[in-house]
């Protein structure tokens, strides 16, 4: 047994030097994919515990024991496996600390849960079991010797039978018990010094609290972690307890950081928890207790920390894209916290952190964002087709590398469809948000079929609605997995209400239906669309890439497979936006989503109909890789995103409308009230001359084939009405911009200023505001050469603006009531006018 033991250790130290290689390599090479490195660093732990399939014959060197060489034909027997070792777990309270730095460490996209160490080394700042032992490892060279023996005796693994002798095995195995148990005694001494400084944290304060919750349910923990707070000089770090999972937070470094930045910290202790590296520790400790003679183990380590950091960095890094300066600030907050006080912060397990070269590197990975969140599906296949037949002995320890994948959580399929009763939870509730559970209290009625779980009141149904319900909804997950041409690997959750109001109650939102992003969907009775269910199926769109969706793209294919809205096509819509000049620009509305249209537009009709066009164009398959990787139009389409907004624009402008539908829509977009359309009118330019109009350089107008022409050429260029109107007015102008800036529309003109005015400009459109400021709406342009028609009316000091018949804004008193003059103007360039007439009403 001995002999096993010894040919055990020597033969997976050799192995491991092989995989320790190729982890490195694979760290040089693939820089940006830490998960997928702390992976194949997991794996080669595992496969240090379980028997090669292939042994290795090490010549010469036969200095710790006698073999003889065994004749040819009795190697092939004597190669087959016998039983597994079975190794003794050690009790020891193994703890993961927040993050750990190391000199030799990649970038990641930081990370602010990382804490920055002093460039000090890392001898005296352990962070996990050894993780600074400096041993010497024994040599230890297996082959055969000279000396004839039986043939009787072979070794477990060896390619040559062995006859050990006598002494020395056990003398190696005597010096190899010795190292392990100097190895678990520093290890249980770290252990008595760590719970004597957890014995020293306090309660939490309430805002961490908060914030601790509401990281765990987004990132569906199975337990929320407690979180206590530690008056030391530590980096922030996580354990795990009998009690389960504690995040502890040193106080004074949370005294200096905002609310975003500690929630920046804090979810890089929970990704640690939702990737399971504190089991890890575990993991680590009992290899290392086996193998610290092993120098492939100590750089298998150091590369797992390294990577461990990093991935959890990338995820961090990923949620956060929007503030990598808030994550960088929590960063150096947390470095500037650590590194002058390194002789006051108490020993313990969680206080390792890097050098100055890896707070660098993440640094500027963080802000970089080069760091790429989990295994992509090529990685996993390869890494799986290899470590399968070396982890053949069954071992399956490997943690969950992927890191952000939390929106995707997979239930079980369901076979047979039940009527359950109140409050029944056979279904994994940890695939539910939080949302999901508190609701549930008030839906206790449950039904079951093999693709959706339904969850209602049982008095707010009978079991004819019910079944009417149920099959609306199956019909549309069907419809789902038709047109997204996939099949849902899971079930879905649906939420049914009474109606909006009653949604909206219970669940405290202002939505009409909504879905949460994970496997729940929550809607009214009467719900019918696929636009929810959408976003589900989305969650399992394959990629190789990280998912990079934009809003603009999520909502624009949930909005088109549905095909209509209120019973019109969703390209309907959209053209007859176009053909009212409201067509936002594509680029502006995904930056602004959902805003940046204009009134009465939905921007979910112009997402919808781009993707529709989209799909009828290049297939689904195309577009739902673009889907996923939004920023690569060009990569899937073969063309850039301002040439598909135009080829989509032309396309729209082919399309027939039904006049009931413009109608429809143009009711949705606002026209003008009757009492504006049949004020009186009075004509200011009847097309043959200026009379009864002013301006302080009337050289600058002159009327020419029928059209009034305005030009400046510098600064702006006014003509006014000679007669005053009264306070509540209005002006219709049909003008075009020629070329040039911008033109105004103005009223209740007096000799001193411009009271009440409109501005059009090729960038933007401005109403003033009696106080001297002005209203913008950046969506609204002239385009050069375009005829127009405005309407400006100043109603009891409201500004009511349309364009094309169409209302554009309409604000409450912002316009100086006054007796003036009405006018237009030019800035910068030549305006051409068919017609200009004063509104004047009663008013209400």
């Amino acid at each position: 047994m001995i002999q096993l033991m010894i040919d055990f250790l020597i033969q997976n130290s050799v192995w491991s030097i092989f995989t320790c290689t190729v982890v490195v390599g694979s760290a040089l090479v693939i820089r940006n994919r830490p998960g997928f490195v702390h992976l194949l660093c997991v794996l080669t732990l595992i496969a240090m515990l379980t028997p090669p399939l292939f042994s290795v014959a090490l010549p010469g060197g036969d200095w710790f024991a006698d073999y003889r060489p065994a004749s040819a034909d009795s190697i092939e027997s004597r190669l087959a496996v016998t039983e597994r070792m079975h190794l003794q777990d050690s009790n020891l309270a193994v703890v993961e600390p927040a993050s750990h730095f190391d000199a030799n460490r990649e970038s990641v996209p930081y990370d602010f849960q990382a804490f920055v160490p002093s460039q000090e080394s890392i001898e005296n700042q352990l962070t996990e079991p050894g993780a600074s032992l400096n041993l010497q490892p024994m040599a230890s060279n297996n082959a055969a010797s000279n000396n004839a023996a039986s043939n009787n005796d072979a070794s477990l693994f060896g390619m040559f039978p062995r006859t050990p002798a006598p002494g020395s095995p056990s003398f190696l195995l005597m010096i190899w018990g010795i190292g392990s148990l100097i190895y678990l005694s520093f290890m249980a001494r770290k252990v008595i010094r760590f719970r004597r400084l957890i014995n020293r944290t306090k309660p939490a304060r309430e805002k961490m609290q908060a914030i601790v919750k509401a990281e765990s349910v987004r990132n569906h923990l199975r337990r929320t972690p407690v979180v206590r707070e530690l008056d030391a000089n530590i980096s922030p770090f996580v354990y795990l307890s009998a009690s389960g999972p504690q995040v502890v937070m040193p106080s004074a470094l949370a005294d200096q950081l905002s609310d975003d930045e500690m929630r920046s910290l804090i979810l890089h202790e929970l990704v640690h928890l939702k990737r399971h590296d504190p089991l890890v520790r575990f993991l680590e400790l009992i290899v290392t207790t086996i193998f610290w003679f092993n120098p492939a183990l100590w750089v298998i380590r150091h590369q797992l920390h390294r990577s461990e950091e990093l991935a959890c960095d990338a995820v961090v890094a990923d949620r956060l894209k929007s503030k990598p300066a808030v994550y960088a600030a929590a960063f150096m907050k947390t470095v500037n916290f650590l590194a002058p006080n390194n002789d006051q912060r108490p020993p313990s397990m969680v206080c390792t952190v890097g050098g100055y070269r890896l707070c660098r590197q993440r640094l500027e990975a963080m802000i970089s964002g080069s760091n790429r969140v989990g295994v992509s599906r090529v990685q996993a296949i390869v890494t799986a087709a290899i470590a399968l037949p070396i982890l053949f002995a069954g071992f399956h320890a490997a943690p969950d590398s992927s890191g952000t994948k939390d929106n995707l959580v997979i239930a079980a399929p369901i076979t047979t469809v039940a009527d359950l009763g109140p409050n029944s939870t056979t279904y994994d509730e940890d695939q539910l948000q939080s949302l999901d559970l508190e609701v549930m209290k008030e839906l206790t009625g449950v039904k079951k079929t093999p693709n959706i779980i339904f969850h209602y009141r049982p008095d707010d149904l009978d079991d004819e609605a019910l079944a009417r319900i149920v099959k609306i909804n199956l019909e549309n997950y069907s419809e789902c997995e038709k047109l997204l041409k996939m099949k849902y690997e899971g079930v879905v959750h649906i939420f049914l209400y009474r109606n909006v109001n009653d949604l909206q109650r219970t669940t405290g939102t202002g939505a009409v239906a909504f879905s949460t992003g994970t496997v729940s969907v929550h809607q009214a009775f009467d719900f019918d669309s696929v636009h929810e269910l959408t976003h589900i199926f989305a969650l399992q769109f394959p990629s190789e890439e990280e998912a990079v969706s934009d809003m603009f793209v999520v909502e624009g294919l949930a909005t088109t497979l549905p095909e209509v809205d209120e019973d019109i096509p969703i390209h309907t819509w959209s053209a007859v936006y176009q053909s009212k000049s409201r067509l936002p620009s594509l680029i502006q509305l995904r930056r602004s989503w959902p805003g940046g249209v204009l009134p009465g537009v939905h921007p979910y009709h112009v997402a919808g109909s781009f993707v529709g066009y989209l799909i009828e164009e290049f297939g689904i398959e195309k577009v739902k890789k673009w889907y996923v990787q939004s920023t690569e139009a060009h990569m899937e389409f073969g063309k850039t995103f301002p040439q598909l907004e135009r080829d989509w624009q032309k396309w729209l402008q082919r399309r027939e409308v039904e006049p009931e539908h413009r109608d429809h829509i143009l009711a949705k977009l606002g026209v003008i009230p009757d009492k504006f359309a049949s004020a009186k009118e009075t004509v200011l330019f009847n097309g043959t001359s200026t009379d009864g109009l002013q301006s302080e350089d009337m050289s600058k107008w002159k009327v020419k084939d029928g059209r009034l022409i305005g030009t400046d050429v510098n600064t702006w260029s006014f003509l006014y009405s000679e007669r005053k109107f009264p306070e509540n007015v209005g002006l219709r102008v049909k003008f075009r911009l020629v070329e040039g800036r911008a033109i105004s529309a103005m009223l209740n003109r007096t000799s001193e200023e411009v009271k009440s005015h409109v501005n059009l400009a090729t960038w933007a459109t401005y109403i003033s505001v009696k106080d001297g400021g002005f209203i913008g709406t950046e969506s609204l342009k002239v385009k050069p050469g375009q005829w127009n028609e405005v309407v400006l009316v100043n109603d009891n000091g409201t500004a009511r603006f349309y364009l094309n018949d169409l209302a554009i804004a309409e604000h409450e008193g912002i316009f100086e009531l006054s007796k003036g003059e009405l006018g237009i103007g030019v800035e910068g360039g030549i305006i051409e006018v068919e017609e200009m007439v004063a509104l004047e009403f009663s008013p209400e």
